[in-house]
């Protein structure tokens, strides 16, 4: 079954479709605020598949997002501060990177 990951510039917001049928729309109404969302990632759905992620835990406050841009170059945070991961390899490349310890 093919999964589409959607992401809203607007309010943030990352959000998956199920389909029946392998027809991805480009755009899709955002569940939070109704604006039109992107279509990031369309992939066959597995159970335990990894998936793009954004992290609470390696974020920084709103307000250090510009330093940090510059100690971790390759780094994408949102305006929240969380920090994207493209699959669960890249969250732990992530966190080494950082001095943390992921099992």
């Amino acid at each position: 079954m093919p999964v589409y990951s959607y992401f809203c510039d607007f309010c943030e917001t990352s959000f998956d479709m199920f389909k029946v049928k392998y027809n991805p729309s480009p755009k899709r109404k955002c569940p939070v605020c109704r604006k039109m969302a992107k279509l990031i990632v369309a992939n066959m759905a597995n159970v335990g598949e990894d998936h793009p992620r954004w992290s609470w835990a390696m974020g920084v406050n709103v307000s250090q997002i510009e330093e940090a841009k510059k100690v971790y170059p390759n780094a994408i945070y949102n305006k929240k501060g969380q920090l994207y991961s493209k699959n669960w390899k890249h969250h732990q490349e992530q966190a080494k990177e950082r001095g943390m310890v992921i099992d």
